[in-house]
């Protein structure tokens, strides 16, 4: 079967719509745009585009250093932890083991005085053997974001492929499991930080906030929990639970995933003059809407989509 993608025409059709919708979207009003009709609109676009974003192969991968603000957000964490703690890391939705991995290379080079163990886990066996296994080719989907600096850094070379170095797979279990399990706790037990981004936003929000509750019995009090997922959704979880918001960086993690940086996944960040969108390394301070999500009480999110995840502290 011919896909679009694999259809020139078809391809540039798609390609001219969505340039046609991005520009008729971005000439309406502000008030327009936060009308409960188009607000209704837009969160059924971004989830149909996500739902769709999970059935194209490749598109489900993660990549290393996904997301550079949130792994210097929680290195900081580590930094002031005292010396010699245990510190243990649950990965939920791990894919290929390339965010848990970058997470431990941040963690472990700033604290290798620290004891920190971590697991991974994914419902998909073939994501999770490639994990545990920590090998990949330079032309795999998840080295798209580094340089030969970190590859070397991160990896060493091994027949065919490159591994990722002992020091960073010491002390880390890979487990195929349901994050849905209501045994869960007594599979994986309880962390100091658990990593749940990027789950969330294909599911139904009754599903995404029973996932998101299943998942904080993993955490342990005073811990961590880094989630994304519809703002609404996010925010009355985060009302019922009493967990604590952490602004530190909230507008440089929303924008420092790049691959959430097209339409219509986000609302645009503010611009360079050259058009560039600001936010991965820039100053300018973008849409308010990000800082909604952290108020008491929030009013309705910005004109079109949920921003990215943020974390959150236990009581």
């Amino acid at each position: 079967m011919r896909t679009a993608s694999s259809h020139p025409l078809l391809r540039e059709i798609l390609k001219a719509t969505r340039v046609a919708a991005i520009a008729c979207w971005n000439a309406l009003p502000q008030s327009v745009l936060s009308s409960w009709p188009f607000r209704k609109l837009g969160k059924l676009i971004h989830k149909a585009h996500v739902r769709w974003q999970l059935r194209v192969p490749g598109l489900q991968i993660t990549y290393f250093l996904r997301n550079e603000p949130l792994l210097e957000v929680l290195r900081d964490l580590a930094l002031k932890l005292p010396s010699g703690r245990d510190w243990r890391i649950i990965s939920v939705g791990c894919s290929t083991g390339a965010e848990l991995y970058s997470l431990l290379w941040y963690l472990r080079s700033a604290r290798p005085d620290l004891q920190i163990s971590a697991v991974g886990v994914d419902i998909a066996d073939t994501v999770v053997a490639k994990a545990r296994g920590g090998e990949y080719l330079r032309t795999d989907d998840e080295m798209r974001f580094l340089s030969n600096a970190m590859i070397e850094a991160m990896f060493d070379q091994a027949v065919d492929a490159i591994k990722v170095k002992d020091w960073l797979r010491k002390d880390v279990r890979w487990l195929v499991a349901d994050g849905m399990d209501p045994d869960l706790p007594d599979l994986l037990g309880s962390a100091d930080l658990v990593l749940a981004n990027n789950l969330f936003l294909a599911m139904s929000d009754e599903k995404a906030e029973s996932f998101m509750d299943n998942l904080l019995r993993l955490v342990s009090p005073g811990g961590y929990f880094v989630l994304n997922g519809n703002l609404d959704v996010k925010t009355r979880f985060v009302k019922k639970t009493g967990l604590v918001p952490l602004i530190e960086r909230i507008e440089a993690i929303h924008f420092g995933d790049t691959t959430k940086m097209k339409w219509p996944i986000t609302p645009h960040p503010s611009r360079s003059k050259s058009g560039v969108p600001i936010g991965r390394r820039g100053t300018r301070r973008s849409s308010s809407s990000l800082l909604r999500m952290v108020s008491p009480n929030p009013p309705r999110p910005g004109p079109l989509f949920p921003p990215r995840g943020c974390m959150f502290r236990t009581a």
